[in-house]
């Protein structure tokens, strides 16, 4: 991409062409990891305190803000800020732009990934968690898409716009995100059980229900609420972070932990793939 280059990289004499530092690239890549991992462990005391729904308005004002450092800055230093502080959010851009291009960035990344997932889960019904994690995995996909697309459409461009375009497209998701929040989706009702607010937490499943729901139907999914809160509560005495590593809980915190990383080593081989096929084409 030429206008990023030209910007933020360097013109190469021998070679005759725009390039681009390997400390650069390894910054702006680096810095999503970073930011990501900084933000996955604030997201259990900010959740527990603030609730789900202000997590996701929390990563959508972060985004705004990465995203409008990185419109406007030709800074190198400001990028990588402005990279840090995205990686706490994601929206719909996974893959767009060079510095964006492993998905998202920074502090945001994390945030809208673990709390997107978070509200899901307790927000759908028990029957429908599968499908709806299912829509929620086909979502990023059609982000990927989007982002590939018009990072292709804009790569030849020689201005800043080549990098500004795809980059803009991330005001998109999360200002629907913030508009759809405010309008039709309730802070999580078990979220609400948690800080005793019993009848907030009622009044929110049934915004979340079709209001032609069965009465006995919508109790019974309440008092199960309100008996797992009670549970969780009475458990959150103990020291949670040595149960996942205890007795029967052992084996099930080890399955998961497994699954995240085969899921996430997944992805790793796409950019050296790429790199060796570049050096060595076909």
């Amino acid at each position: 991409m030429p206008g990023f280059l030209e910007v933020f990289g360097y013109y190469d004499a021998e070679l005759k062409k725009w390039d681009i530092d390997y400390t650069v690239q390894q910054m702006i890549s680096s810095l999503m990891t970073i930011g990501t991992f900084l933000s996955s462990l604030l997201v259990g005391p900010f959740s527990a305190k603030f609730g789900r729904r202000h997590g996701l308005w929390a990563a959508t004002v972060l985004n705004f803000v990465a995203t409008s450092i990185q419109l406007g800055t030709t800074s190198k230093a400001a990028l990588y800020v402005a990279r840090l502080i995205l990686v706490f959010a994601v929206g719909i851009g996974i893959g767009i732009v060079l510095i964006i291009r492993r998905g998202v960035s920074g502090i945001s990344v994390g945030w809208f990934l673990t709390f997107a997932q978070l509200y899901v889960h307790e927000a759908a019904p028990a029957h429908l968690r599968g499908i709806s994690f299912a829509v929620y995995q086909v979502m990023l996909s059609i982000g990927s898409i989007v982002g590939a697309s018009v990072d292709y459409g804009t790569h030849t461009m020689t201005s800043r716009r080549a990098y500004q375009i795809p980059l803009a497209i991330f005001f998109a998701a999360p200002t629907c995100q913030a508009v759809l929040l405010f309008f039709f989706a309730p802070e999580s009702p078990r979220w609400l059980m948690t800080q005793r607010k019993e009848a907030e937490a009622e009044k929110s499943l049934r915004r979340l229900r079709n209001s032609n729901i069965d009465e006995l139907e919508f109790q019974a999914e309440f008092n199960e609420i309100r008996q797992s809160t009670r549970e969780q509560l009475e458990q959150n005495k103990k020291a949670l972070f040595l149960e996942m590593w205890r007795g029967t809980n052992l084996r099930r915190t080890l399955l998961s932990i497994a699954v995240v990383c085969f899921h996430s080593a997944n992805g790793s081989v796409d950019f050296p793939r790429k790199q060796v096929h570049q050096q060595h084409p076909c």
